[in-house]
């Protein structure tokens, strides 16, 4: 008995050691903020997840950014810079059935610049949606959202280029 009680410590021990030092699947995402095409250093990318701020950072001098967050999370990830509209993007990290491993998304993400004019555009809802695709088995940009959204955006875009908008304040979608 007296040779068993360290052992079973042992046991005990290594067994807490692995809940407590183990590490959950995390889902990467970045990519490149632009403008015109060009990279914009300097945009704060935040993500809100629980109605708290997380995992934030600022583009790099190419416009680079990356943000983590676990699975099982329903998130916006936030794209802020003075003289652009705030934009997101919602990203839903839940996973059905399948093993949950590190993984990463990579995509590009394009700011709309503040009219000269003194109005201000603000955004009501994300302007993409990430989710999850069984059939590549990976995240990818939700292309039913997509098509619905992109029209509105640049059809509001297109009436600030002709400046028909007179109000001071305008949304997106």
């Amino acid at each position: 008995m007296k040779n068993q009680l360290p052992k079973a410590f042992l046991i005990i021990f290594c067994l807490l050691s692995m809940v407590v030092f183990s590490q959950r699947a995390t889902v990467k995402f970045s990519g490149v903020v632009t403008d015109n095409g060009q990279p914009v250093a300097g945009v704060l990318v935040y993500v809100i997840d629980a109605g708290a701020r997380k995992s934030e950072m600022y583009t790099d001098s190419t416009g680079k950014f990356e943000v983590e967050t676990f699975f099982n999370k329903m998130i916006y990830i936030h794209f802020v810079k003075e003289g652009y509209v705030h934009l997101s993007n919602w990203a839903n990290t839940r996973i059905r059935n399948m093993q949950q491993s590190n993984m990463e998304m990579g995509f590009n993400f394009s700011l709309i610049k503040q009219p000269l004019d003194g109005r201000v555009l603000t955004s009501k809802g994300p302007i993409e949606k990430i989710k999850f695709n069984y059939d590549k088995g990976k995240f990818r940009i939700d292309t039913v959202y997509h098509a619905k959204v992109q029209p509105k955006i640049k059809s509001f875009l297109a009436l600030v280029a002709a400046k028909k908008e007179t109000a001071k304040t305008d949304s997106i979608n």
